[in-house]
């Protein structure tokens, strides 16, 4: 419905719920990023012989 587009800009009614949706999808995507590089440290220490556990 363009009309209704036209009228309430390019997120519809609702701005801030799509301006949310934006934020926690960047947090989403950082929080992936720093488990991934949390994880890979890890192997790659355990890998070398030393363990946290010690």
């Amino acid at each position: 419905m363009p009309a209704l587009r036209h009228r309430f800009g390019r997120f519809g009614p609702f701005p801030a719920l799509a301006a949310e949706t934006a934020v926690a999808g960047v947090f989403t995507v950082v929080g992936r990023l720093a488990v991934l590089v949390h994880a890979s440290v890890f192997v790659l220490v355990t890998a070398d012989g030393w363990s946290p556990a010690t």
